[in-house]
């Protein structure tokens, strides 16, 4: 498993480029097999019925800063820059992984390495 410098999703080493935002495979792309957890993947997810996830970065468990939930929603945005999209290069635009708060919507912001 190699991570993308673009988006830092985890892609399977047989794949020469991103399932997620479409980049190539670098030259020098790392294999992360054997390197810890945290490095490879910063988030724990566990998925709860009613389609929220508990999060935990890093190890450490993920509580909204305003109510104090620990449940939340999912979802990826893609930081969009104006010369990207006037070139049409915004698969190129990296994206950042967000978790919203189930309670109250605050939204958390995580950027790839």
């Amino acid at each position: 498993m190699w991570k993308c410098p673009a988006c830092g999703e985890g892609v399977e080493s047989q794949f020469d480029a991103c399932w997620k935002c479409g980049r190539p495979k670098p030259p020098d792309a790392a294999e992360v097999e054997g390197v810890p957890p945290s490095w490879a993947d910063p988030f724990q997810e566990n998925r709860q019925p009613d389609g929220t996830v508990k999060v935990a970065v890093l190890g450490n468990a993920l509580r909204c800063a305003v109510c104090g939930n620990d449940t939340f929603g999912e979802r990826s945005s893609l930081l969009n820059t104006t010369m990207m999209t006037f070139f049409k290069l915004d698969w190129a635009n990296k994206s950042a992984t967000n978790f919203i708060c189930s309670r109250c919507g605050y939204i958390f912001w995580f950027l790839p390495k």
